[in-house]
């Protein structure tokens, strides 16, 4: 049990120690995620020392259970290659533009307009491909235009986390925490519609309040055009991406597991990709850089957290932190 205490411990503390002073681990060209990197020397050292045995690890990794971290992780994968795959044909930089347009010249219409699309978006795909596509728009753009970036920084981060929990494919965290309690997503959507609309609202009303001041100055830069590279490849993606949530929201009346859904329309979706590009005798490069631009980190770190957890559960850790918890 000590053992297991201090090498988790430790690999926690690694882990945040990592996103402060060592953000990324470079192997030659191979680069990961320093919170990735220990993570695995965790899991690593845990298996070394005995504190969870190999047999262990492998059967509650690829057990038939909801909480299955390899379902869990097609499930979120493929959910996140829809969004990454509109992303790269440029639906979310047109969406960016259209919302600048909008505005005008004023920075509260943009702000509410941004908090509005980005907790949309967020509902529907992931708040992880939200914030990567919408940061670098709203540095770019708060340059140019010389106004102060934070309050559209806080109004994305807070509707993309706060929205995100309204529906199970929201982020990982709400996968697994729904699986393993065996809540369905419209038992899952029930519960939580309420307290993300409330919580929504009152982050928006606070942020306001926060920055109002900064957000009176008028917006002197010019709205740059965005437009789509491919749309008839963009109407693939959307249609595939709407039976996903069509078919994920009646999963559990079918009787279709959702990672089983998801990956099912991704692959159709590569499919129906290859083929046309076939036809065209193209080279399926937006595919390719979909599938680069995927956050395959997330594999080794959630395997290498499932491992710390087992050995948290075979210890006998956990039932003693339950314990104090309950009491």
């Amino acid at each position: 049990m000590l053992t297991t205490a201090i090498i988790c411990s430790l690999t926690i503390f690694l882990m945040v120690f990592s996103v402060f002073r060592v953000p990324v681990v470079r192997f030659g060209r191979f680069q990961l995620g320093g919170y990735c990197f220990f993570s695995i020397i965790g899991a690593v050292a845990l298996l070394a020392f005995g504190a969870v045995s190999l047999t262990d690890a492998l059967s509650g990794i690829l057990a038939d259970s909801d909480v299955n971290p390899v379902k869990i992780l097609i499930l979120f994968l493929t959910m996140t290659a829809f969004s990454v795959f509109l992303d790269e044909l440029g639906f979310f930089r047109v969406l960016a533009s259209l919302t600048l347009k909008r505005a005008g010249a004023s920075q509260k219409t943009l702000f509410f307009l941004l908090y509005i699309i980005v907790s949309v978006l967020t509902i529907f795909t992931s708040n992880d491909i939200i914030i990567l596509t919408f940061t670098p728009f709203i540095c770019a753009f708060a340059r140019n235009a010389n106004i102060n970036p934070l309050p559209y920084l806080f109004c994305e981060f807070f509707g993309a986390n706060t929205w995100s929990m309204a529906l199970m494919i929201g982020n990982p965290t709400n996968i697994y925490v729904a699986s393993f309690l065996g809540i369905d997503f419209f038992a899952y959507s029930a519960k939580m519609l309420i307290p993300t609309v409330v919580g929504g609202l009152l982050s928006l009303i606070l942020l306001y309040i926060a920055f109002h001041k900064s957000l009176s100055t008028p917006i002197e830069a010019t709205p740059v055009e965005e437009k789509i590279a491919e749309k008839p490849l963009l109407i693939v993606g959307i249609v595939h991406l709407a039976l996903c949530l069509v078919f994920l929201m009646i999963s559990s009346y079918i009787g279709v597991p959702m990672w089983l859904v998801s990956l099912s329309l991704f692959i159709s979706l590569l499919v129906i990709v290859l083929i046309m590009r076939y036809h065209k005798r193209e080279k399926p490069i937006i595919l390719l850089r979909t599938i680069r631009r995927m956050p395959w980190e997330l594999v080794p770190f959630m395997l290498s957290m499932f491992i710390l957890v087992i050995s948290l559960r075979e210890s006998g850790i956990t039932a003693i932190l339950s314990g104090v918890l309950e009491n």
